[in-house]
């Protein structure tokens, strides 16, 4: 009988210690899987953010180029306008003179 209330006993210690080491690993592979889904955030925050910057240095150069090309464009109107207002300024100026003439 006090063998069996040892082998009992001895049983009952036994699965104490396997519920130890169980919770133990259990803890231990928690601590790994919160680590892991850290460095994997972590990975794709860095990932994201390079994207940005590639989407954000694209956005940049296309709008350069639109301004660019607009200033371009800008200019070209501006020298055209510059042009037509020269001869409409000496058309005027002749005019003035021919109705100056005409009154002397």
């Amino acid at each position: 009988m006090v063998e069996i209330v040892s082998q009992i006993k001895a049983a009952e210690e036994q699965a104490d210690e396997m519920k130890k080491s169980s919770r133990q690993k259990a803890r231990m592979l928690s601590e790994e899987a919160t680590d892991a889904g850290k460095r994997l955030l972590e990975s794709e925050r860095v990932r994201a953010e390079d994207a940005a910057r590639e989407i954000i240095a694209e956005a940049q150069a296309g709008a350069k180029a639109f301004l660019d090309a607009n200033a371009a464009q800008s200019s070209a109107q501006c020298e055209e306008l510059k042009e037509q207002s020269g001869a409409r300024l000496q058309k005027a100026s002749a005019m003035i003179v021919e109705r100056i003439v005409e009154r002397l």
